[in-house]
């Protein structure tokens, strides 16, 4: 039997001990079995950490050319692109984690070993040493990484760490999580939703600090900027504040999914996994409506030419692919009344009077945080002069692609398909939604500043209204026009989706009762 060992999944299955199966993603329960280099050979247990040595190494070298002289618009998307294409070329082999964060997020989620999550550490800082050292020799460049005039260190700080803890949240959520991804059956959006992550915080942060939210990159900017003798980038510096973000994205993992918890430590089969508790919904909706809002703020700041519609969009997607199978990830009022409108069976009033004062919360927090990052400073939105009747603009806008967003998560996240299981497998859900958000960005963003949720919109007034900027403050009237979208939505979901009405359906906000033993 020593031979041939075995280790036990989250089912009842045992499986044979592969290099690729135990590390996958990071839900099979390593830390059991320790590396045998004679039994398997030294190339298959050296695969996973090479792949990840080669992720990290082409994530770096893209970052460092983007961050040199790449296009000042388009920069961060590549590097979004280039995670998302290593994560689905590494993944199968090891996880593609790419980034040490991740990894120590694992080990804090009980899904790595301290051996394990060493050795992916090292693996990774050695693709991000070696990416620089080459970009060091043949760029002379200058990089210029760190806050921005007008921000200092500790608010540079705060912004990274934010957004590591985004990534790694999303990671665990999208990955490591046995009920989001199950063993077998894995799902095909982790790589986009965590490529999205990169794409939001680094927009978002453009005009703060220029995030980084991965070790490897951070150090290999240091290395990379020592042909400037007055060192203006930060790499070290940020790492620390990465290192909180890795223990609060795992903070917020175990708080949204306490489950995955207790199926890791029991192995429980999938059938007799717990019921998820009202807390982790609650938590899940302030979490995701928090992420969303925050980057929608932090993109004010600075000048227009970012694509702020596609950073939003980009946070809306990564969430609800993390937090769908929680919450319904509703992340906004106008969504959670469109759901109650149509029934128990999309959202029920308990869950709904839950779900908007977690998002309600989340939106002035989110707040509250731009506020103390960005001094106090207001979002403001204007109609450009050249629209006569600005307020009718403004209704039109807000009420019609707010229908257009609440419809897409009805359609999309809540009642797509009747079965749990086809459900947590639609892996266009997240993008979907998250497009429906950029169409309305880039449409009426320049004519109400496509809000389109009324706990941003709630969160911006009281921005506004501490800075005693009044004109901006009628930004609460918004409120009743994404409402008036809501009840549209909920009105055409009934005219158009008539069998997903069926109430012998399951219920889309309740998990199936715990089976009696």
């Amino acid at each position: 039997m020593a031979a041939q060992r075995t280790y036990t999944d989250f089912g009842n299955q045992l499986r044979r001990e592969t290099s690729s199966n135990r590390i996958l993603f990071g839900h099979e329960p390593m830390g059991q079995l320790k590396d045998d280099v004679f039994g398997k050979g030294f190339q298959e247990i050296m695969a996973p950490y090479f792949a990840e040595f080669c992720g990290t190494f082409l994530l770096t070298i893209t970052y460092l050319c983007n961050l040199a002289s790449g296009d000042p618009v388009w920069a961060v998307t590549s590097n979004g692109f280039m995670l998302i294409f290593a994560m689905y070329s590494f993944a199968h082999v090891s996880g593609a984690k790419l980034n040490p964060c991740i990894s120590i997020a694992l080990y804090l989620s009980q899904r790595l070993n301290f051996t394990a999550c060493l050795k992916f550490c090292v693996a990774q800082i050695t693709g991000g040493v070696c990416a620089a050292l080459m970009f060091h020799r043949f760029a002379t460049v200058e990089i210029n990484l760190g806050p921005r005039p007008g921000f200092s260190w500790w608010e540079a700080t705060i912004v990274e760490c934010l957004y590591t803890a985004m990534i790694c949240f999303v990671y665990l959520n999208c990955a490591a999580s046995p009920e989001n991804n199950p063993v077998g059956k894995h799902n095909g959006f982790v790589g986009i939703a965590v490529g999205l992550c990169y794409i939001a915080g680094g927009y978002a942060a453009m005009q703060v600090s220029g995030t980084v939210m991965n070790p490897s990159i951070a150090i290999g900017v240091e290395i990379a900027d020592l042909h400037d003798k007055a060192q203006t980038s930060w790499g070290l510096e940020y790492l620390p504040a990465e290192i909180i973000g890795a223990l609060l994205g795992t903070s917020g993992y175990r708080l949204v999914r306490p489950c995955d918890v207790v199926v890791t430590k029991l192995q429980l089969a999938d059938a007799a996994k717990p019921r998820t508790p009202t807390s982790a919904r609650i938590m899940a909706e302030f979490l995701g409506t928090f992420c969303i809002i925050f980057t929608k703020a932090l993109n004010n700041v600075g000048d227009e030419s970012k694509p702020q519609a596609w950073s939003v969009a980009a946070a809306m997607a990564a969430c609800t692919y993390s937090l769908r199978g929680v919450s319904g990830a509703h992340f906004n009022p106008a969504v959670t009344v469109s759901a109650t409108l149509c029934g128990k069976r999309f959202c029920t009033p308990y869950h709904a009077v839950l779900h908007c004062g977690a998002q309600t919360l989340g939106g002035l927090s989110a707040s509250l945080v731009y506020g103390i990052v960005n001094h106090g400073a207001n979002i403001a939105v204007r109609p450009p002069a050249k629209y006569k009747i600005q307020s009718g603009a403004i209704v039109l806008g807000e009420t019609l692609f707010t229908c257009l967003l609440c419809y897409a998560v009805l359609t999309t996240s809540l009642a797509a398909v009747p079965s749990v299981d086809r459900n947590r497998q639609n892996n266009v859900a997240g993008l979907a939604v998250g497009m429906c958000s950029a169409v309305g960005g880039f449409a009426i963003g320049n004519i109400s500043g496509a809000i389109l949720n009324p706990a941003m919109a709630l969160g911006f007034t009281g921005l506004n209204l501490i800075g005693a900027h009044m004109y901006q403050s009628a930004m609460a009237c918004y409120i009743a026009y994404q409402m008036l979208g809501a009840i549209l939505a909920a009105c055409f979901f009934q005219l158009i989706h008539v069998n997903a009405l069926d109430v012998s359906e399951h219920l889309a906000d309740h998990d199936d009762p715990v089976p009696a033993a």
